[in-house]
């Protein structure tokens, strides 16, 4: 009895292999092994390096994207791999003393290595994960490792290149090299803001409508960056809550636009009978978009023409 009833139990189990089974047993092990195909034909296979090149490089992981293709180099931080050599020379000796120095746990990457970390954030970075992926580092440690690298280069690269824009570029040498604004050859400088989106602060309402910017729709921040005809920025603010008008962020930095503008020797060589130059003959111009219109009445500032009531612009205008 018990004996019929197991060789029942193994029939029931035992199911026969029909002849649709069996056909689509082998179309789903086919289907299996082209995805496996497909897979492994849309691997990038990349050179061998000698492991002991990448021991006694000082910095491998830029070498070992220059060496797999130099052009990876530039999809990855928008700078050409004689571009980016550029910079580092310009920033290794500053990062070498200030960077990765005194007491503490110390970062087990190089200089190079994470200024090319650095760059890659600067133009890929939506989340932090999604970069930390492409060098095989734990979030955390890429985030705090890259934020500490970028506050230690942000002010050295802040006065070699942008501080020192307005004394490079005199105005006399932009209008002799034919760098003027075209329109406007009496402007110093072009000024606007920047806006960057951030999280919803916490809080109350009233505390968080402090950031919100009712013209992009975001909470965020506010920059102001003012730039010369040549492309070069010759200042940039802190930031402001997004809820800050153009105008307010403008004001607050008078201090920076009344020096900037101020004439200096060989200013009075060059041919000015631009806008407002009788109401501020000692200042050259700044270019403002319409969220600055009403600032003519303290600045030399030229912005768009805005039409009264019942009035229409002029030809000119």
């Amino acid at each position: 009895m018990v004996a019929a009833q197991t060789r029942t139990a193994a029939t029931r189990r035992q199911q026969p292999i029909t002849p649709e089974h069996a056909l689509q047993s082998v179309a789903t092990l086919r289907r299996i092994n082209e995805d496996r195909l497909a897979d492994r034909a849309a691997v990038v296979l990349l050179p061998r390096v000698d492991t002991d090149d990448e021991a006694d490089s000082p910095s491998p992981f830029y070498d070992s994207y220059l060496n797999s293709r130099e052009e990876s180099i530039r999809e990855m931080t928008n700078f050409g791999p004689l571009e980016f050599e550029r910079l580092w020379r310009m920033i290794r000796d500053h990062m070498t003393v200030n960077w990765n120095t005194g007491r503490g746990r110390r970062s087990s990457f190089g200089g190079k290595d994470v200024f090319f970390m650095l760059l890659t954030v600067l133009k890929n970075c939506g989340k932090w994960d999604v970069v930390a992926a492409v060098f095989r580092v734990k979030t955390p440690s890429f985030q705090k490792m890259v934020t500490k690298f970028a506050t230690v280069l942000s002010p050295f690269l802040y006065e070699t290149l942008v501080a020192s824009a307005l004394e490079r570029f005199p105005m006399k040498k932009l209008v002799l090299g034919g760098q003027a604004f075209t329109n406007y050859p009496y402007a110093r400088y072009a000024t606007d803001v920047t806006f960057q989106q951030s999280n919803m602060p916490v809080g109350r309402m009233q505390e968080r409508a402090l950031y919100y910017s009712k013209k992009h729709h975001l909470h965020g921040y506010k920059v102001e960056v003012s730039v010369l005809p040549n492309g070069q920025a010759v200042n940039c603010t802190q930031h402001f809550p997004g809820n800050t008008g153009d105008i307010d962020v403008f004001r607050r930095n008078a201090e920076f636009h009344l020096q900037a503008l101020c004439t200096v020797d060989g200013d009075d060589e060059i041919p000015d009978d631009g806008r407002l130059v009788a109401q501020y003959p000692s200042s050259l111009a700044v270019l403002a978009d319409k969220g600055y219109q009403g600032l003519a009445r303290d600045f030399r500032a030229v912005t768009p023409y805005k039409r009264a009531p019942l009035q229409t612009l002029t030809l000119e205008q």
